[in-house]
């Protein structure tokens, strides 16, 4: 009848309705008939999409090669992981069919899948991916690395249509840092924004990335000299550092940190994540808005002390170990403030992360124990505390925390712990903190306002919306 070919809504509002409908019940629209299907198909090729293991990716190849190959263009995002053997040739030139029609792919991420690359000298899968003329932002991490991965990897870099804006290619050894290739990248990605660079020796490749704002430096045995670092990329805003010691090894010497004032440093950073050790070693000295320490040792001795006052961030992060078989962080007066001229750590993120076990649970006044001393002393406005059994990332961001704890321990119940209690608690603890934020993993993220109107330290428990705007 008429009615029935009348559409029941403007599909304008159809369109805008399943933009917001989480993963489950578009697929359960994508069966209500065939506009429906095809709307709902859109929606879902064009959120950021993950394949895990051979099985996910070959029903995903099977049904992209079914029917109209152009609603591959709607993929924008795409991350591959754990693909391994049994992989036959068909199987690669299936996957490389797929990428051949992902014209409008702006991220893509290959993740220990060694199967596209080794065993056969061509598998069309690097060439597939060097042919996408919209790539943007690449990220490939193998479990093995020899030289002829290095190889075919470093040639589909080189050999790309687009030019890249992000790129991540951790290699052991010297692969992407070597001068040639990195006098060939800068040539062939100029724009290149955001880089992971792994190297054991680092030599100045006598060319300038200009536009790396985001720099990620895994260094696996020797310091580089900060200004041969400096020099080659001029303007990081963000500056990332993991440094891999073994067993035994000697941790790097301090650079003298007045050899370093001289225009070997940047004027300043937005965010340095790095160990304390690290960061002397090489003698970075600029101010920085955000600090991450990473894990940090109990005692909060001088050295860490020294970093945060050199460095004056107005936000800092650090990572606690929390559990029976750890010792309590001692108090130190001045951890927090910079000097009696400076506000001082503005922002506290603390990461706590659990290391109990069922006989020894966590508690809030156990809690209690392991925060009060960073809070001895300090001018903290906005403390955020995460708690989970594992973090994933230095995001401080609530849903980044939450979601990649589900994923690691989504069997666990999550600490026993009142949070709202322990909001009051760190609130009374510390006399300049206005907010309160603590995210527990698995269980959720709750933002608090402190009230202190007649004297006494209140919490009031915002809204999601308002609480979102403290990190908006």
């Amino acid at each position: 009848s008429d009615m029935e070919a009348r559409p029941i809504v403007n599909v304008d509002v159809f369109r805008l309705i399943l933009a917001y409908l989480p993963h489950r019940e578009l697929l359960m629209m994508a069966l209500a008939s065939k506009f429906s299907r095809e709307e709902a198909t859109q929606h879902l090729l064009m959120r950021p999409m993950s394949l895990l293991r051979n099985h996910k990716l070959l029903t995903f190849c099977q049904f992209a090669l079914t029917g109209d190959l152009s609603k591959l263009s709607y993929l924008r995002e795409l991350t591959i992981k754990l693909v391994k053997e049994p992989f036959s040739s068909e199987d690669r030139a299936m996957v490389a069919r797929v990428l051949a029609h992902c014209v409008n792919l702006r991220r893509l991420g290959i993740l220990w899948c060694d199967m596209f690359i080794m065993d056969e000298p061509v598998s069309g899968i690097p060439e597939a991916i060097s042919a996408l003329p919209s790539l943007a932002y690449l990220t490939v991490q193998m479990h093995h690395d020899d030289q002829q991965i290095r190889d075919v990897l470093i040639r589909m870099v080189l050999h790309a249509k687009a030019s890249l804006r992000g790129l991540h290619l951790p290699m052991f050894g010297d692969g992407l840092s070597r001068v040639e290739v990195l006098r060939d990248l800068a040539r062939v990605h100029s724009h290149l924004e955001d880089f992971t660079l792994q190297f054991s020796t680092f030599t100045a490749p006598g060319v300038t990335f200009s536009a790396v704002r985001n720099l990620h430096l895994i260094l696996e045995k020797n310091l580089p000299q900060l200004r041969d670092v400096y020099n080659t990329f001029p303007n990081v805003h963000e500056l990332t550092i993991d440094y891999y010691m073994h067993l035994g090894e000697t941790p790097p010497n301090a650079a003298r940190v007045e050899d370093q004032r001289n225009g070997s440093c940047w004027p300043s950073l937005d965010l340095l994540c790095a160990c304390p050790l690290i960061i002397r070693a090489l003698g970075i000295v600029c101010p920085v808005r955000r600090l991450s320490l990473g894990f940090c040792d109990y005692d909060l001795d001088e050295e860490i002390t020294e970093t945060v006052s050199r460095l004056r961030p107005s936000k800092l992060t650090l990572d606690l170990r929390c559990g029976p078989d750890w010792v309590v962080p001692l108090a130190h007066p001045s951890l927090m403030l910079h000097s009696s001229r400076d506000a001082g750590v503005k922002h506290l993120f603390v990461k706590k992360t659990l290391t109990g076990s069922r006989r020894s649970p966590a508690t809030t006044s156990s809690f209690m124990d392991w925060i009060l001393p960073l809070l001895f002393t300090a001018r903290v406005e906005l403390l955020h505390v995460a708690i989970s059994k594992s973090f994933e990332s230095d995001s401080d961001d609530p849903q980044e925390v939450l979601e990649s704890a589900r994923a690691v321990i989504a069997s666990s119940n999550g600490p026993d712990i009142d949070a709202e209690a322990l909001a009051g608690d760190l609130a009374r603890a510390c006399a300049s903190i206005r907010t309160v934020a603590i995210t527990i993993a698995p269980i959720g993220h709750t933002v608090w306002s402190v009230d202190r109107a007649d004297g006494e330290a209140r919490v009031v428990k915002l809204d999601a919306f308002e609480g979102r705007r403290v990190w908006d």
